[in-house]
Formats: C-alpha cells, structure tokens, sequence
C-alpha cells in the first residue's frame, strides 16, 4: 500500500514522498520519492466566482463611477439585468465586462441618467455550463 505524504497542487513536475505499509503500519525504512510529470503543464487554479460591488457613484471622479463586477473577467458568458425599485429593467446587457460593456448610470433602455437611490440586479453566468444566477440591491449616490 502506498500513500502519499507530501504532494503540491499546482507543478510542472511534482515529487510526492511514499511511504509503504502493511496491516501492521507504517515502515519508514521503505519511504522513496516518486516523480510524476505534467506533460501539459495543466495547472488548476479555482476562480472566484463573480461579487457585484453595491455602491456607484457615476459622478466621474474616478471612484465607483461603473457598477462593478468583482471576477466577471472569468465568466465572459454572462448576463446583467438591472431594475428600478418598481422593477422596471433599466438595463440589461450580455457579457458584462467592466470595461466597455458596463452600466455607467446611464439606462441602456432610455439613455436617460437614474437617480440617486436603491435598484436591483440580477446576474447570470456559467460555470463549467451550468447557470448560476445572484441578485440583490445596489446603491447609486452622486
């Protein structure tokens, strides 16, 4: 039986320590060092999965100017939908990105600038094909 003792998530090459057993325990006499190789070099590496900022200020001072999106980069195959208190949509966009596909406070429905107080988003995105989708409240405070 061999277990391995030390291994590391995220090498080209990886060394895990063995050490042999039987049904009466551990033998360290018989430890050795295996080699496994990565011939893609295939690294893991979990990603975040998208965080709606709750503040927006488009007052152009830098600071919370756009609705944020904490990790959208990751997910490209999205969706934001964004209503007034009354639940009205006032816009809605796919593959939201924070760059150039982005709400500025502007409606991308009537052009017009909201005013200052509570709306509501839903966002919708895949991971690994599967739709996921969070909503809740946002700010915009000038």
């Amino acid at each position: 039986m061999i277990h391995p003792a030390v291994a590391s998530h995220d090498c080209k090459n990886c060394l895990f320590k063995c050490i042999c057993a039987n049904k009466k325990g551990f033998n360290p006499s018989t430890a050795a060092l295996v080699s496994v190789v990565n011939p893609l070099h295939e690294t893991y590496v979990p990603v975040e999965e998208p965080s709606v900022r709750q503040a927006v200020s488009p007052n152009g001072d830098g600071i919370n100017d756009i609705l944020h999106i904490d990790n959208i980069e990751s997910y490209p195959d999205n969706k934001v939908t964004l209503m007034n208190r009354n639940g009205t949509t006032i816009f809605q966009i796919t593959g939201y990105d924070n760059q150039n596909r982005v709400f500025d406070g502007h409606s991308n429905i009537t052009k017009e600038m909201q005013r200052p107080g509570t709306y509501f988003y839903l966002l919708e995105y895949k991971v690994k094909g599967e739709l996921k989708q969070k909503a809740s409240f946002f700010v915009i405070k000038y």
